[in-house]
């Protein structure tokens, strides 16, 4: 897959941190991607 956009922040991680920073990097009104490599809410959310 190939995707080319512009953003402002990559965030590294999609877990609990990663993904609140992006929501409210969003509500600021900056773009960002998450990169994640597993399933959403694979490890300590998924367990839980």
């Amino acid at each position: 897959m190939t995707t080319t956009s512009a953003r402002d922040v990559v965030i590294i991680g999609g877990g609990i941190t990663g993904i609140a920073t992006a929501y409210y990097l969003a509500h600021a009104g900056i773009a960002s991607t998450v990169i994640e490599r597993d399933a959403i809410a694979s490890h300590a959310s998924g367990f839980a």
